[in-house]
């Protein structure tokens, strides 16, 4: 009688667990449904309706009352609008522009033995550009043949510039585990849920930046950090949310762009 008893217990615990499990599911469609809509109702300015200029003014107003501005003065968030404005119209107008960007900021390009880099690079090429991997000697040549590849099929349009589809936020990090995960925190909830539906993925990359934000923390023991995420809208009619980190060299008064990761529009593959 006790095993019958103990029997109906168990059952009635996993029938409960599959319909929490099933639950979960249904929130989670829900919220990605909610979060599509709201994308599609949001603004977006055309790349092509605005100079450089005044696109990156735009971003620097919308940084006006971020998280964390007190850390920052007027003219290292000038700085960055100016850096994430150039990332901007390059990627709107091409593999021509956007390689031309590459090359003047003069890349530390990635080597033969960073393995997981050449790993998502040669995963992508052998399912969407070429049959077997390249020559690992020239990022240069693989980063040049995703962008054509990317960009062949759909450029970036325009970007939301209203606080309901963009935030920057500024912070301070004394460790690894920090500098990834603070930023996120701080970002507004309503945009998250707006901007993060369906997959994403972390950028493809073929090169680093003058100096990492671990190689910062090794150096200084902290480092600042700022984090934007805006939902853009790419020519297809496709909008997805565009996450970028950014970490300041108090040594070359310079941002460099540390993570660059896309959230939905999962036929968007997100290169740098």
């Amino acid at each position: 009688m006790l095993g019958v008893a103990a029997g109906v217990w168990l059952m009635r615990d996993r029938l409960f667990n599959v319909s929490a499990a099933e639950h979960l599911k249904q929130d989670i469609r829900k919220k990605q449904r909610e979060g599509a809509t709201r994308q599609q109702d949001l603004t977006y300015t055309p790349v092509t309706s605005v100079t450089p200029h005044e696109l990156s003014q735009s971003l620097l107003l919308r940084m006006s009352g971020s998280a964390g501005e007190n850390l920052v003065t007027e003219e290292m968030k000038a700085a960055l609008a100016g850096q994430i404005g150039e990332q901007i119209v390059a990627r709107s107008q091409g593999p021509d522009a956007y390689m031309a960007l590459v090359d003047r900021s003069s890349p530390r390009w990635i080597s033969p033995k960073d393995e997981r880099e050449w790993f998502l690079i040669e995963s992508f090429e052998q399912g969407k550009v070429s049959p077997t991997p390249g020559d690992r000697s020239d990022p240069r040549a693989h980063l040049e043949r995703i962008a054509r590849h990317i960009f062949d099929r759909s450029t970036l349009q325009g970007w939301c510039a209203d606080k309901e589809g963009s935030a920057f936020v500024f912070y301070r990090a004394g460790s690894v585990d920090q500098m990834l995960v603070e930023g996120h925190k701080q970002l507004p909830q309503d945009l998250i849920d707006t901007a993060y539906i369906g997959s994403g993925h972390n950028a493809i990359r073929a090169r680093w930046p003058a100096i990492t934000g671990e190689e910062l923390l090794r150096r200084d023991r902290s480092v600042l950090c700022a984090e934007s995420l805006m939902v853009v809208q790419a020519t297809d009619g496709t909008t997805y949310g565009w996450n970028t980190r950014w970490v300041w060299d108090p040594k070359t008064s310079t941002w460099n762009c540390d993570r660059m990761a896309r959230n939905g529009g999962s036929q968007h593959t997100m290169f740098f």
